[in-house]
């Protein structure tokens, strides 16, 4: 019987030793995980969140060209500026325009005379595109005015010329009418004027951007 009462009492003893180390293995495990935890918050969804507001929503990148390009990331306008074509002359100026932005050259007309200016000089220099039906083929810069009515008053359209960056801060945005040609005309300072079809890809009216230098 005493034989028996030691084995029965090692027996205890055993168990609870097991329990001891059972429930310290359970206590370590929370405490690692209350660790994990931690760390966790750390790297939270709302440490994210803040890291998101504090980056930048656009990425700079390369204009297409220094020689000649007009630049503005937001509305995703990045495209070559082909000089000195005749906007009176559709057999002309079409081709172009499936290369890029057209500048109108400098012409004499008898109700008006288009100043054909360049960046850095005084003067309007007039650059107009392809806008294209949404959802219609955009390939060859058949849209590259798309976003046009997207650029908003006092934002900057940044023009590339001959190695130098020119900007200009938007000033007039608005549809006119196709005989509104004074937007071709002279300007005493040195503006900005880019111009597309309305509605887009149709030939009905026309949208006009108008910018000032700064």
């Amino acid at each position: 019987m005493r034989f028996l009462f030691k084995s029965h009492s090692k027996l205890i003893i055993f168990v609870i030793i097991l329990l001891v180390i059972g429930l310290f293995a359970v206590i370590v495990h929370e405490w690692l995980n209350q660790d994990t935890i931690i760390t966790h918050t750390n790297n939270s969804p709302i440490a994210d969140e803040e890291k998101e507001m504090n980056t930048p929503t656009t990425t700079p990148i390369e204009p297409i060209n220094r020689n000649f390009s007009i630049y503005y990331l937001s509305a995703k306008i990045n495209a070559p500026v082909i000089a000195n074509v005749d906007g009176s002359k559709p057999n002309e100026y079409l081709p172009d325009l499936l290369n890029g932005v057209a500048h109108y050259k400098h012409i004499e007309f008898p109700k008006i005379t288009v100043d054909g200016a360049f960046p850095g000089e005084v003067g309007n220099i007039f650059l107009y595109g392809h806008s294209q039906i949404p959802g219609a083929d955009m390939s060859g810069y058949k849209g590259v005015f798309n976003s046009l009515p997207n650029i908003a008053i006092d934002e900057i359209v940044s023009v590339f010329y001959q190695g130098n960056e020119y900007r200009y801060q938007v000033k007039e945005s608005k549809v006119i009418e196709k005989n509104q040609i004074e937007y071709l005309g002279h300007t005493e300072k040195e503006t900005l004027t880019l111009m597309t079809c309305w509605p887009l890809g149709l030939n009905t009216k026309r949208y006009i951007v108008r910018a000032v230098r700064i």
